[in-house]
């Protein structure tokens, strides 16, 4: 229901959050390579894709009274598994900050 909602729209905020810190890390590195440019388009693709999950969500669960079903298992799933694949990349940031 609404508050599953939620926290998904959360973890996909969380998630939102960290590719955004990792692509303006990526960027402020010196004689960035080629492969450094296309991680960053996969970032710019992914960031606009949480973004989008977190607006239909937080809006999904604002008209709860709709009765509108949880959000799809495909999605929580794939949240946690793009979590955990970025989780590597968000540690060296972190470490750098």
């Amino acid at each position: 229901g609404a508050a599953s909602g939620i926290a998904v729209a959360s973890r996909a905020l969380q998630l939102l959050h960290s590719v955004n810190a990792i692509k303006s890390f990526i960027r402020s590195a010196k004689g960035a390579s080629s492969e450094v440019e296309r991680l960053l388009e996969l970032f710019e693709r992914l960031s606009a894709l949480l973004d989008e999950v977190r607006n239909v969500l937080e809006l999904q669960s604002s008209l709860s009274a709709q009765h509108f079903p949880p959000p799809s298992p495909i999605i929580v799933g794939s949240l946690k598994s793009c979590e955990s694949q970025l989780q590597p990349l968000k540690d060296i940031f972190e470490k750098y900050q």
